[in-house]
């Protein structure tokens, strides 16, 4: 199956060594025992707790008898053990439940099913992932309202809509391998070769080709797989299109060679197959080759143990037994294999050579197994056996192979194959020689080129567009003369297409790579409205192009024909690995409105500010997600000065990301508490320049590597570098759990404000962290007057050099114009300031409007967006006014909890926007049971206890779960945290700290500590119109800061 995870239709499962007469009697004891617990305890919350109790009493691998006894005790009462065991009734679901289980063909234990997903190794890391993909495909099957409550049986259902198969076999789902029938002397076997065909023929083409690949030296498992091969085509009456043949092989080193006159046996089951493949009753042949094979492992029983029989070779003194013991029991054989029996020139040396060939171009791409061990070969898929391979596994392989072997029949069905072929082919020849062959040639090269790409790529062969609604770029460049040729099937209404479009118009234009793209259009059948909202265009050069003195011209995108009076915003599209900014920019690139602009046009430009090394880090010891590791990337920068970037590990799949530049970084767990109990184990590449990285890497001194338990990391690609970081814990400190040491090392919260008055030099370390974020001209406009009332409320407000004031700023969405002019406030009021940012990780779900992702930035990356060593953070709104001393809020007591929000005027309502509050019916009524609503306009972080709690985690795994709705999160960044008060509890800040005309009455105004510029669903003012009305004086101090600007 194409789909990595293999479904499988139970409701439960045993340990397998349970059902194994292989296992150990105490093994086999323990799996009873626990099961007759299981039996009894019918509560499923009882079992998960006897569970729970066996496991803590288990300290060694192996659990015993008396550790389950002793657990059993304290859940079973009075029963005992023994009496459930000597039951008959648990006898027979003892019995049954171990058949069921051994029917599976499961065979590794311990197994996981989780909705019939067969999971066999890392059940412990593969439990949350599984988990999730399960709530992925059941969650959308409920919004699509495929899955509703009207269906009688849940898990019977999910398990037919998955297609989930009753027996599961790894040797057909477990890294599925074919090998590509592509050489003449393969095709030249399928058409020409005999096969024998089951009782369900029915005369037409044949969907399904088996070739059983025999060995030089033939076993007793060849044998085997030949005998139950046939015994499937003699039961299955269904199985019109599946046909079987046999190829005896040499082995390609010349270890093992065959020929008729050296194995009887092979040349009494060539001859035979050739013989009764002409006869044309239903089965007829099947039966008479079965004949012939049962009867050599009727011998082989009969003359060697069953440990022996089982692992026979049939060497030449074998086959000769089995030869005399064939004639002297001819009467029971069928006409042709007595004729094989006899005739050692019975196999035409046409047949052997056809035979020879495709033995040999097998080998090419199967030297170690052609002629050596037996395999199967359907429709070109490679199937290596065992004994657990059954009869019924034959017609698992031909279920999984029928999709797309139907698919290309159908394509061959259009084919008018006689008038290409000799007129003396009659129909009925072209079916059964021609078609069959070309189903099972074709089908394998398919499936080699889409295993051998990877699950996500496979081979599509399309005709050129005749309709109207395809059409070719760059036709100048004729399909037959194109050294490339892109074919592009799109949606011409998606979002996503339009810029593959873009790209598609850019590669088409390099004339030196003579590229011909067809594109196909495929639109939907019906849309509720257009969704497309951008224009793009990829930017790019064909070649370097200088100026007049030299200097390189960067590429850069022209876009024409704009609308021009609807207003648009400016971004770009950048690689994963690239961290771009704008860089200049006159205009508001968040508000443009091409018709006010002078000559209706706008330049900006943009710059890669940092290429991105992200990875995932795994604990080599437990193979858990050290979550909270903090993460130090180091190199040395201009003049000697150290450049240092750190973030920490989150548990969303082991997930970091760190900001790089080209040259060799030092990577390394932060030196203190973190580096005292991990030490860095090793960094496994995964990008394209892995092998010349890894080359450089071991270039570099390794003494200063051992000193600081650091590894080097060269960034040398414009890709960037994905890596696996392997950590351990240093040893002696393996039962340290390092969250926890973090947090008895934390110091005690830090007492504001200070007792012995204006100090004669500033903090070392803010006092005050201030948070926010703008995009556009007026809120940066906005911005800067919170800034300037921040400043003027808390700025040394208990005497001279008490505070240190820093403002952060996420600088993905600032203008180039306010990053300048940033330094300048920071000089006039005297406060520090950082720009901070992060990449949406590729695996977390993306927002399309560019407000709703500003919005998810308050929210999804508070663990990671700042440095380790900033503890705590106070959000402002960009338009907010402040109007009290911050530090009282910044050291409020949050009372064990991470973040602190204030609710929504509960008190002093605005009793004329009541009905607009959503939050007190339906949905958000019930889901909050009590606990207030609050509003995202200001709020305070501990970072210290959030990352510890792993708050970030959980925020951005309920938005994962919760995006996917369209219509969920409307309000992203108040939702969001509101929705997770159960998993992130909310401190409730007092009122005052929030004041905003919209919900609030004007009587608490006096009282505000902040004002907010709330839209207003009664009046929708613009807020710059509010402000001016709201804040007294905000029109001279907006004038004055504007001055600043032009100074």
């Amino acid at each position: 199956m194409d789909d990595e995870r293999h479904y499988y239709a139970t409701a439960f499962g045993v340990d397998g060594t349970a059902v194994e007469s292989s296992a150990p009697p105490l093994k086999a004891s323990v799996s009873a025992l626990i099961q007759a617990v299981a039996f009894t305890l019918e509560d499923s919350t009882l079992l998960t707790e006897f569970l729970i109790d066996l496991l803590r009493n288990t300290v060694k691998p192996e659990v015993t008898e008396e550790q389950v006894r002793e657990s059993a005790a304290r859940f079973l009462g009075e029963v005992t053990l023994d009496s459930i065991i000597s039951s008959p009734n648990f006898y027979t679901h003892y019995r049954d439940l171990s058949r069921y289980v051994k029917s599976t063909g499961l065979r590794t234990f311990p197994v996981m099913l989780f909705n019939g997903v067969v999971v066999t190794e890392n059940i412990e890391q593969a439990f949350f992932p599984t988990f999730q993909q399960e709530f992925h495909l059941v969650r959308d099957m409920i919004t699509r309202n495929e899955l509703t409550d009207d269906i009688a049986d849940i898990f019977d259902f999910m398990m037919q809509v998955t297609g989930a198969l009753r027996r599961y076999q790894p040797a057909i789902f477990d890294k599925p391998t074919y090998v590509a029938l592509k050489d003449t002397a393969q095709a030249s076997f399928l058409e020409l070769r005999p096969f024998v065909r089951g009782s369900g023929y029915d005369g037409q083409a044949s969907l399904i080709s088996h070739i059983l690949v025999l060995p030089a030296v033939l076993n007793t498992l060849s044998l085997k797989m030949l005998d139950r091969a046939l015994d499937h085509l003699e039961q299955c009456t269904t199985c019109p299109g599946v046909q079987l043949t046999i190829a005896a092989c040499s082995s390609a080193d010349g270890s093992a060679t065959l020929s008729p006159s050296s194995s009887v046996v092979h040349r009494v089951l060539e001859g035979t197959l050739q013989g009764v493949s002409k006869k044309t009753e239903d089965g007829a042949a099947v039966k008479a080759l079965r004949a012939v094979t049962k009867e050599i492992l009727s011998f082989i029983d009969g003359q060697y143990p069953t440990q022996q029989a089982l692992k026979l070779e049939l060497v030449a003194d074998i086959d000769a037994a089995i030869a005399q013991h064939l004639r002297e029991s001819s009467a029971s054989l069928p006409d042709e294999a007595k004729q094989a029996l006899y005739n050692e020139k019975i196999v035409s040396p046409a047949s052997e050579l056809g035979t020879r060939n495709f033995c040999s171009a097998t080998a090419e791409s199967e030297p170690k197994m052609v002629g050596l061990v037996p395999f199967l070969l359907t429709n070109g898929r490679r199937i290596v056996f065992d004994e657990s391979f059954t009869t019924d596994d034959y017609l698992l392989l031909e279920v999984d192979e029928a999709a797309l072997t139907n698919t290309v029949f159908g394509c061959i069905e259009t084919v008018d194959i006689p008038s290409l072929l000799a007129k003396t082919l009659t129909e009925a020849d072209v079916t059964k020689h021609v078609i069959s062959t070309k189903l099972g040639l074709i089908n394998s090269i398919l499936r080699h080129d889409h295993v051998s790409r990877g699950a996500r790529m496979e081979k599509l062969y399309l005709p050129y567009p005749t309709t109207p609604y395809s059409f070719a770029v760059n036709a100048t460049v004729s399909p037959n003369s194109a050294r490339h040729t892109f074919n592009v099937v799109l949606n011409p209404v998606a979002r996503e297409s339009q810029q593959l479009a873009a790209l598609v118009r850019f590669v088409s234009s390099l004339d030196e790579l003579g590229v011909s793209s067809i594109v196909y259009v495929n639109p939907p059948a019906e849309i509720q409205k257009v969704p497309i909202t951008n224009f793009y265009q990829f930017v790019g050069q064909k070649k370097p192009s200088f100026d007049e003195e030299g200097n390189v011209v960067s590429p850069a995108a022209y876009l024409k024909n704009m609308p021009q009076s609807q207003t648009l915003t400016l971004g770009l599209v950048e690689p994963e690995a690239w961290m771009v900014f704008a860089s200049a920019a006159a205009q508001d690139l968040d508000n443009i409105r091409l018709n006010t602009l002078h000559g209706s046009k706008l330049r900006a430009e943009y710059t890669l500010q940092s290429i991105l090394l992200t990875g995932s880090c795994q604990d080599v010891t437990t193979d858990n997600r050290p979550r909270g590791l903090p993460l130090v990337l180091t190199r040395a920068g201009a003049e000697g000065r150290m450049v240092t970037t750190d973030t920490q590990v989150m548990s969303n799949y082991g997930y970091f990301q760190l900001q790089a530049s080209p040259g060799v970084w030092q990577m390394s767990v932060q030196d203190g508490l973190a580096s005292s109990i991990y030490e860095v184990v090793d960094i496994e590449e995964k990008d394209p320049s892995a092998l010349w990285s890894a080359y450089y890497a071991r270039k570099i001194s390794s003494a200063k590597q051992q000193e600081f338990s650091s590894r080097p990391v060269p960034i040398i690609s414009f890709t960037g570098k994905h890596v696996n970081l392997l950590v351990k814990k240093r040893e002696g400190k393996e039962s340290v759990d390092f969250l926890e040491a973090l947090k008895a090392q934390e110091d005690a919260a830090q007492v504001w404000p200070p007792t012995s008055g204006p100090q004669p030099t500033r903090p070392v370390k803010p006092t005050l962290n201030v948070f926010s974020v703008a995009s556009g001209h007026l809120y940066e406009r906005f911005m800067r007057m919170m800034m300037h009332t921040v400043m003027k409320s808390s700025s040394d407000v208990h005497g001279a050099n008490t505070t240190r004031i820093k403002f952060w700023m996420i600088e993905n969405f600032l203008s180039p114009k306010f990053k300048a002019l940033v330094p300048r406030l920071a000089e006039k009021f005297g406060f520090d300031y950082g720009f901070v940012t992060y990449r949406w990780p590729h695996w977390l779900r993306r927002q399309t409007e560019k407000q709703r992702t500003i919005w998810g930035y308050k929210i999804l990356f508070l663990d990671v967006l700042f440095p380790l060593d900033v503890d705590k953070v106070i959000f402002v709104d960009a338009d907010q006014i402040v109007q009290a001393d911050l530090h009282e809020l910044y050291n409020l007591d949050l009372e064990g909890k991470a973040v602190g929000y204030t609710p929504f005027c509960q008190v002093n309502k605005n009793e004329e926007t009541v009905g607009f509050r959503f939050w007190n019916q339906g949905f958000w009524h019930d889901h909050l049971a009590g606990k207030p609503y609050h509003i995202s306009a200001i709020y305070v972080v501990d970072l210290k206890r959030l990352r510890r709690m792993a708050a970030g985690d959980q925020y951005r795994m309920i938005y994962e779960n919760l995006s996917a709705d369209p219509n969920s999160l409307a309000n992203l960044d108040q939702d969001l945290p509101n929705f997770a008060q159960n998993q992130v509890p909310i401190h409730s800040l007092p009122e005052e700290w929030l004041w905003c005309e919209t919900w609030c009455n004007q009587e608490s105004k006096a009282r505000a500590k902040t004002i907010d510029l709330c839209n207003n669903p009664l009046t929708k003012t613009p807020k710059l119109e509010n402000v001016k009305r709201i804040i007294p004086n905000w029109e001279e101090t907006d004038a004055m800061l504007e001055a600043m600007m032009s100074e």
